[in-house]
């Protein structure tokens, strides 16, 4: 009767999900017909330029209030300011954002997110911890929040995070998988298939505990006892039950995370891969848009000035004059402190629909790693990795980054390989330091004076590299893995 309950009430969602993005097609469709053109007469500025400006928004908003901060790839965090309000409709923009993006999907429309449980300083942690505890239907519709229930908390706290989002999807199988970075995904999966002795063993328990179990159950999707019976009696991980009726996942597509997203297709070729539209911590800076079936991105945002800066003949241009197969800077300017921000944020335009430009996002603008003056810039980096895939097979599928590191006073580059599989580490570090010695001759020319040292090689996993920076406790919802990174790891 339960699962009979569960799945009627799961359909009855997933109609009212349509008929909104019904009416926010609607809406959408006045939004590109609206324009909007300003003059503005200051300059292109960075952060460090607006940071009295950001600093008086923040003075005049109302409590409760606070500074989000940026992950801080390519240097120190920035921070921005939020009150309840401007949370509240960031919400409400990913809200329609993930209706939009899930509108062609035929059948219920079951949530599952993958984002760090810790409450740091992060924007992704201001929105997925909600103040008040979910309700049934909250449950049924996106059963992640069942870690924001005390009995969800005391689960995560026994058995650990793995388990507990395994034994959730298994028992509630979501259509939808949603993390910002795919590599979150992958790296989940990778984490079943090494743990899964310790979750098998955690399943017996957990089969033998009827007050932890049965309240689980409430949220069951069709036989998940039987599924969980079945699960705990298998010596291989048992990933194909919360698959088979997994539709999509949802997560970013453009930069750094090809190779994350090329994983996921290649394990999982039936499941659908959504991109995700373009936010950061700064400001919002596209919408997903249905039109005619096809989906756009689109930068629509109300609230948000767009324009673009084109690096080669270094002009401004508004929405409606962009070249299609071009690329730009986006520059914004909003209500929260933003004047002519400089995003840094590079975007193709894909094509021009109803005016407005259908962008992708290509990269950031380039990142440059200087210790002693060689300034590694993030297209050497890239020329570097394409040159060892080509010299190594095993590294055709692997995702490849670098910092510089500190330890006892010397200071050297250190390049990660996050694969499934391990090989000589010298080996490719000899590869990788004759040839970035060729792309770069200032570095060759520091290595050379012994100001720097040779470069070395570890394997590892996207934890393994959040942890190198800090974030190891919140690195699923706040880091970004990235082929360069300017920051100094000092080991002691």
């Amino acid at each position: 009767m339960i699962s009979i309950r569960n799945n009627i009430l799961r359909i009855l969602i997933a109609k009212f999900f349509d008929f909104t993005a019904f009416i926010i097609s609607l809406h959408s469709a006045w939004q590109r017909n609206s324009s909007e053109r300003r003059i503005l007469s200051s300059k292109i500025k960075d952060y460090s330029e607006l940071k009295d400006s950001l600093l008086s928004t923040y003075k005049q908003m109302p409590e409760p209030k606070n500074w989000v901060q940026t992950s801080g790839t390519s240097g120190h965090p920035k921070y921005f300011p939020y009150d309840q309000k401007r949370k509240n409709f960031v919400q409400k923009i990913f809200l329609k954002a993930m209706i939009v993006l899930t509108s062609q999907l035929k059948g219920k429309k079951t949530f599952f997110l993958i984002s760090s449980l810790e409450k740091d300083g992060s924007l992704t942690a201001g929105l997925v911890h909600n103040s008040h505890t979910p309700s049934f239907v909250e449950l049924l519709q996106a059963p992640y929040r069942y870690f924001e229930t005390k009995r969800g908390q005391n689960l995560c706290e026994k058995y650990g995070l793995v388990f507990s989002r395994y034994v959730i999807l298994l028992i509630t199988r979501p259509r939808i998988i949603y993390a910002t970075n795919p590599s979150t995904i992958t790296h989940f999966f990778k984490q079943l298939e090494g743990e899964w002795e310790d979750i098998r063993k955690a399943l017996g328990e957990l089969l033998q505990s009827p007050e932890e179990l049965k309240p689980l159950l409430q949220l069951a999707e069709g036989d998940a006892l039987g599924r969980l019976q079945q699960a705990h009696q298998q010596d291989t991980p048992q990933i194909d039950p919360i698959i088979e009726t997994l539709n999509a996942f949802i997560s970013w597509d453009g930069g750094y995370v090809g190779l994350f997203v090329k994983q996921l297709k290649k394990k999982f070729p039936r499941i659908q891969h959504i991109p995700m539209f373009s936010m950061s911590t700064e400001v919002i800076e596209t919408f997903p848009h249905i039109i005619k079936n096809r989906l756009y991105f689109l930068p629509t945002i109300a609230g948000i000035y767009y324009e673009f800066y084109d690096p080669q003949d270094q002009n401004i241009y508004q929405k409606d004059e962009l070249v299609v197969g071009k690329s730009y800077v986006l520059i914004v300017t909003d209500k929260w402190g933003l004047e002519r921000y400089n995003t840094k944020d590079i975007f193709l335009v894909k094509q021009m629909v109803d005016g407005l430009p259908d962008l992708a996002f290509i990269k950031r603008s380039e990142i440059t790693a200087s210790v002693t003056g060689e300034k590694i810039t993030e297209t050497q980096v890239r020329i570097l990795y394409e040159s060892l895939r080509k010299k190594f097979e095993f590294l055709k599928d692997a995702s490849l980054s670098m910092y510089p590191r500190e330890v006892d006073d010397y200071v050297h580059y250190e390049l990660i390989v996050i694969a499934n599989t391990q090989n000589n580490t010298q080996l490719i570090a000899s590869a990788a330091e004759k040839i970035l010695q060729e792309i770069n001759i200032e570095y060759k020319t520091k290595v050379d004076s012994g100001r720097l040292h040779p470069l070395k090689v570890k394997f590892g996993n996207e934890g393994d590299l959040a942890f190198l920076f800090g974030k190891e406790k919140n690195w699923e919802s706040q880091f970004k893995i990235m082929p360069l990174y300017a920051n100094i790891i000092r080991t002691n």
